[in-house]
């Protein structure tokens, strides 16, 4: 008789906890113009929105980067640059504020996800003595290795790098 109690009870104290509710989420586009509330970030003068695209290979959602006037998502696939104009963009909610954190050992607190996995995250390289250029991208974090790798595209290219920055929300 215990054990069934003391699961109800865990039950009872989880749904009590509260958990932080990001005011950034994943919203379709329509007829390739983006909403009002697009994240839009600056990076080396480049205004860049996160857009992933839909994968029905893989069922799943692959992450990648746009200019803010362009009509099509780019986006890295099996090591390949792809791109398709059917696409969600990252859009905020009023009161959104966010900022960049450097890490190279662990994922900040408040790093937004992506949708490709558990350990993706949004962000951008960092210039590191010409390995790698400033560019928004995705970042896939190894947790057992502690260590980030970033893919970015441009240009028709596929870049890594594993100097990064996180976008986190604050």
């Amino acid at each position: 008789m215990f054990f069934p109690q003391f699961i109800l009870q865990m039950l009872q104290l989880a749904n009590l906890q509260s958990y932080p509710v990001s005011k950034a989420q994943w919203t379709e586009v329509n007829n390739q113009v983006i909403p009002d509330n697009t994240l839009i970030v600056n990076v080396r003068n480049r205004e860049a929105v996160f857009c992933e695209v839909f994968n029905a290979a893989k069922d799943s959602y692959i992450t990648g980067t746009m200019e803010k006037s362009a009509k099509t998502c780019e986006y890295e696939l099996d090591g390949k640059y792809k791109s398709s104009s059917t696409y969600n963009v990252l859009t905020t909610q009023p009161g959104f504020q966010s900022s960049w954190k450097y890490s190279d050992k662990f994922v900040p607190s408040g790093a937004i996800k992506c949708n490709q996995g558990v350990n993706c995250y949004i962000g951008q390289s960092v210039y590191g003595d010409g390995i790698c250029s400033e560019l928004p991208g995705k970042i896939f974090y190894n947790p057992v290795l502690k260590r980030s790798q970033m893919i970015m595209v441009k240009d028709g290219k596929v870049y890594k790098c594993p100097f990064t920055t996180y976008l986190v929300e604050v």
